[in-house]
């Protein structure tokens, strides 16, 4: 009975010691290049409510922020995640990932599908009112998970393939919603 319990205790802490899901570990994110880039993603084709809640002059505000985070997505999990993947799992997904800053962006990703994809995972039918459009944007420009972001690293890949600070790109884009 002894050795069962040490046995156990080992396997355990194996357990505990790998990576969820292959992804990759911090140090991996962070000294790796990542070559390719991720699948292509617009928001307004795979999810064409968009439109029809924000109008048409929102959807390139709305397709530019879905693009940046799905690059910031693939290039912080070393090319493992991106917006197509999390929309194959519904936006369901572990976050108990080894970067904080890919956690906070796989958060953030999952309240952009609930606020601007989708009206709580449910396609939008009718025109938002722009109380309710800057209700939505409030929500995501002051979330935990946007604001908790870090800094990204000039220099970096992910810097250089976004063009700059992410969490300031996108609050930048979530500003031209109206």
């Amino acid at each position: 009975m002894e050795m069962s319990i040490t046995l156990r205790k080992r396997f355990l802490e194996k357990l505990a010691q790998a990576t969820p899901t292959g992804l990759p570990t911090d140090q991996q994110t962070t000294s790796t290049t990542i070559s390719g880039s991720p699948p292509a993603f617009s928001a307004t084709q795979l999810y064409p409510g968009i439109i029809a809640a924000f109008q048409a002059k929102n959807a390139v505000f709305i397709n530019n922020l879905a693009n940046l985070i799905n690059n910031a997505l693939f290039y912080d999990s070393g090319g493992k995640v991106n917006l197509l993947w999390a929309r194959n799992v519904n936006f369901v997904f572990e976050t108990d990932v080894p970067s904080d800053s890919l956690r906070f962006l796989m958060l953030f990703s999952k309240l952009i599908f609930n606020n601007l994809f989708t009206n709580g995972g449910t396609p939008y039918l009718k025109q938002l009112s722009a109380d309710e459009i800057k209700y939505k944007i409030n929500l995501l420009n002051n979330s935990q998970p946007l604001n908790s972001l870090p800094v990204t690293a000039a220099g970096s890949q992910l810097y250089i393939k976004i063009g700059g600070n992410l969490k300031e790109l996108v609050k930048s884009i979530l500003l031209q919603i109206k």
